[in-house]
């Protein structure tokens, strides 16, 4: 994580976090990644119409397909390369495997 600092005359002080991980520059389309991994957070699920109905808007056009496909394969990147230093066994990281293949098949597939 970084963190905001306001300079002082008595020094550095910190004033907020950010976690580059979920910040994602105000993407909506990152915030579907996670759940996506565990569910259908598609155009017709439970997830996107709660999102809709609170105010919020998807257009699930080319550019945020692609956008979502993207943060897809840097969710399977992730997983693979935590598999070492977390000491996950030989079935988990063939699980998190398959899912980079599948991840990089889904990006080919948008051209």
């Amino acid at each position: 994580m970084q963190s905001l600092t306001k300079r002082r005359s008595r020094g550095v002080r910190v004033t907020g976090l950010i976690d580059h991980e979920r910040a994602f520059w105000g993407d909506p389309a990152a915030e579907l990644v996670w759940p996506g991994f565990g569910g259908d957070a598609g155009p017709g699920s439970d997830l996107v119409a709660g999102y809709t109905e609170a105010g919020g808007t998807l257009d699930f056009g080319p550019a945020f397909c692609h956008r979502l496909a993207l943060y897809d394969l840097y969710l399977s990147v992730l997983l693979v390369t935590e598999c070492g230093p977390r000491g996950f066994d030989s079935d988990h990281l063939a699980f998190c495997r398959g899912r980079l293949t599948g991840s990089l098949a889904a990006l080919r597939a948008l051209g």
